[in-house]
């Protein structure tokens, strides 16, 4: 089975050193409250048992001017990943932002990436298009440069299939109505 999870949005690194997601109702001064903890995240990825699980992450990974000196934003998540054989995407490096491009309706992360999920079926391969075509598109309509990031826990996975049996999945293009497809619990709907 594939499992991706993939989350777009604020990534924080808190006091404690540990990354966390901030959801659109999430607050960076309550992160114990409002926030969900990679920790949490990669647990639940693991408990679901897929046999092939990628985590993607269209986040800025700077750090806030609270938590300077503190760490880098994505350390935890890769070392989490790593030890539990998770393959992780991120939008762009240690320090850089992740830019939204209006004209693309999305991120020029998530459009390369699937984009590039057509061609690129390793990690490897798909890493190296994605540095190359995210600058591009964020050169090309007027943003600094970010290059996206791919962890993996060994060499060998560096040449896995991403997708298991993609030849079977379903289009990958049209992500224009993917938020009526995810599962919102009812305690999360707004009224």
């Amino acid at each position: 089975d594939n499992l991706w999870l993939f989350f777009s949005g604020h990534g924080i690194l808190g006091r404690d050193n540990h990354d966390y997601l901030i959801p659109r109702d999430g607050y960076s001064r309550d992160l114990e409250g409002t926030a969900i903890s990679i920790d949490f995240v990669i647990r639940c990825l693991i408990d679901c048992q897929a046999k092939n699980v990628v985590l993607a992450l269209d986040m800025c990974r700077e750090i806030e001017d609270g938590s300077k000196g503190m760490g880098d934003l994505g350390t935890d998540t890769v070392k989490l990943a790593k030890q539990r054989g998770i393959i992780t995407i991120f939008s762009c490096d240690k320090g850089e932002i992740s830019y939204e491009i209006p004209e693309l309706g999305q991120g020029a992360f998530t459009y390369a990436l699937l984009e590039g999920l057509t061609n690129h079926k390793t990690p490897r391969s798909l890493e190296q298009y994605l540095q190359q075509r995210v600058p591009q598109l964020n050169r090309d309509h007027g943003k600094p440069d970010q290059f996206p990031q791919i962890s993996v826990n060994s060499t060998n996975l560096s040449d896995s299939p991403l997708l298991l049996e993609l030849g079977q999945q379903t289009s990958l293009r049209d992500t224009r109505n993917l938020g009526e497809k995810i599962f919102i619990p009812p305690a999360s709907r707004e009224n």
